[in-house]
């Protein structure tokens, strides 16, 4: 939802009928790119080490994949990315927090589930950001 209301419900009000084998998932796109495209194949990893860091799929892993990927690829390092997001994670949030923070819990939990030997959460204060005068949190 956002602005008040949601395309959804006024395209059934209004009968609005839409081909959906035409309709672009620019999300699903977006993924391909960063998680795929941009990304070392896993299979190409000559491991130089015997340990597996998993990495929640959140916050800035969206945007910084490529490079986090790369990182550890050249490194020799196996990654394992969180493929769920555990309800018993977000269900140990004890304060009110964001969406995407709720998210993260459940992540990280689905990474712990799997034992993997570290857990790899990058932490920006802020970044550069496109704005003059402003920074870009993550």
């Amino acid at each position: 939802m956002f602005g008040g209301r949601c395309n959804k419900y006024a395209n059934i009000r209004k009968k609005k009928i839409f081909n959906e084998a035409e309709v672009v998932d620019y999300i699903e796109k977006r993924n391909d790119i960063l998680f795929k495209d941009c990304a070392p194949d896993p299979a190409a990893l000559v491991k130089k080490k015997d340990y597996i860091v998993g990495i929640p799929r959140c916050f800035s892993i969206y945007t910084l994949w490529p490079l986090y990927s790369w990182f550890f690829h050249s490194l020799g390092i196996e990654t394992l990315v969180s493929c769920d997001v555990s309800h018993e994670g977000t269900a140990r949030v004890e304060s009110n927090y964001c969406f995407p923070a709720e998210i993260a819990h459940g992540a990280v939990q689905d990474i712990f589930d799997r034992k993997t030997d570290f857990i790899f959460l990058p932490h920006f204060r802020d970044m550069e950001s496109y704005e003059k005068d402003g920074v870009a949190n993550f």
